[in-house]
């Protein structure tokens, strides 16, 4: 059976479509969540993303996990391998969002301890599958079999991210072991996880082409016009 180009069409804007509404849960989630809690609640915030669960924003944290780990369950690119990864992805948002962290209490019982324990799993899950899907954007079989591969610098800025976003996360396993003090006044553990999740946010807006009416903006037009008119002069 052949595919006409009308349903080429259609699956490439399928997948922009999804890239885009993936990117932005990404991206928002950790400002709508934060802002909406110090909108609510006159108490301190949350010290990590999962504690949002024990607070007003739980739905919209539910929520957002909910369908964002559909939306990624739902792509599904023509190459097996990288829709292994997207659904190992989604099934890890899928067990975070109905799976919560231990609540932040001094004792915990025996089912609250296994419940946090396997949200910790599902979480690494989630972040290891989505740094995966990150990585695999570089390579032009992210788009099937015949799409043409990404430009150099696309393909830097895709494998960058993914390793700007492991950072992050690693660097909220360093902060889980600060003392509650440190966490409690600067949540190290919140900053890290969001700025992780937000790098993976920004990641699939730029595979989505959600950001490049951006480039055509007056203003930045003008300093991308100017930096190649440079670029052209040096190398005359």
């Amino acid at each position: 059976m052949t595919t006409t180009s009308s349903e080429t069409g259609g699956m490439v804007g399928t997948f922009l479509l999804l890239r885009r509404a993936i990117g932005w849960i990404g991206t928002l989630l950790p400002i709508v969540v934060i802002v909406g809690e110090a909108a609510f609640s006159s108490g301190p915030l949350p010290n990590s993303l999962s504690d949002y669960y024990y607070t007003p924003m739980r739905n919209i944290l539910v929520g957002a996990l909910c369908v964002l780990g559909v939306f990624l369950l739902l792509y599904d690119v023509s190459v097996r391998f990288d829709r292994w990864i997207t659904n190992a992805a989604g099934i890890g948002v899928l067990g975070v969002a109905f799976l919560p962290g231990s609540p932040p209490v001094p004792h915990l019982t025996t089912s609250q301890e296994v419940i946090g324990n396997l949200h910790v799993f599902f979480a690494s899950i989630a972040f290891l599958g989505l740094a995966a899907t990150m990585w695999r954007f570089a390579y032009a079989v992210s788009d099937g079999p015949d799409a043409p591969p990404p430009s150099p610098r696309g393909a830097v800025f895709y494998r960058v991210s993914a390793c700007v976003m492991l950072g992050f996360v690693l660097l909220s396993g360093v902060a889980i072991l600060l003392p509650l003090s440190i966490q409690n006044s600067t949540l190290a553990i919140y900053d890290t996880e969001a700025l992780a999740i937000f790098t993976f946010g920004i990641s699939w807006l730029v595979k989505g082409r959600a950001l490049q009416p951006l480039a055509s903006a007056p203003a930045l037009a003008r300093i991308l016009g100017q930096r190649q008119d440079a670029g052209r002069a040096a190398s005359a």
